[in-house]
């Protein structure tokens, strides 16, 4: 059964008070958050260590257990890396304490893989056996430029090489809110 135009989900733009979209849902006044990795604040940025080590236990700590198909520091390091706002400082030490996985590499990203990326960058990837992540680092200014995840075998009925998930993120600085940065 297909849904109908009023049971589709709104797309557009969307504003709330501290971002705290489903406050007066749970019947609460919107605030400040908290903050976490899925929803970062800039306390929350400010309160994470910078060092590799310290900051590869802290996100260890945070995350649920690893399974198969699943690890939880990376998935949680890209949550807060996808919303664009990770300090520099913060950045280059989530990197380095992705490196700390056993199991992930870095490799060069050929130009054009990463959507709009159009010079060579950098990946981490990480290969469960069953599924590649990789997160994409544009080279020039090590930002965070992407995700993504493609199958590495057969599963589910899609065939090995199925991409799965695939991000761009592109930041830039503007005036005001709401404003669209000018095409690169």
């Amino acid at each position: 059964m297909g849904l109908r135009s009023k049971d589709r989900w709104p797309t557009g733009r969307w504003r709330a008070p501290h971002g705290n979209f489903f406050a007066a849902d749970a019947g609460q006044e919107p605030g400040p958050q908290q903050g976490c990795w899925q929803v970062p604040t800039p306390d929350f940025f400010a309160a994470l260590p910078r060092g590799a080590r310290r900051l590869h236990d802290r996100l260890r700590t945070d995350s649920p257990a690893d399974r198969p198909g699943y690890t939880g520091v990376l998935t949680y390091a890209i949550d807060a890396l996808q919303t664009g706002l990770v300090p520099a400082d913060l950045r280059a030490a989530l990197y380095r304490a992705l490196l700390l996985l056993p199991d992930l590499t870095m490799a060069e990203t050929a130009p054009g893989t990463a959507g709009k990326q159009q010079r060579p960058g950098i990946s981490l990837v990480l290969d469960d056996g069953t599924l590649r992540t990789e997160i994409l680092i544009d080279s020039a200014n090590r930002h965070f430029a992407g995700v993504r995840r493609a199958l590495t075998r057969d599963a589910h009925g899609l065939k090995a090489g199925t991409l799965t998930e695939s991000s761009d993120v592109n930041v830039a600085v503007v005036n005001t809110i709401g404003e669209l940065p000018a095409p690169a």
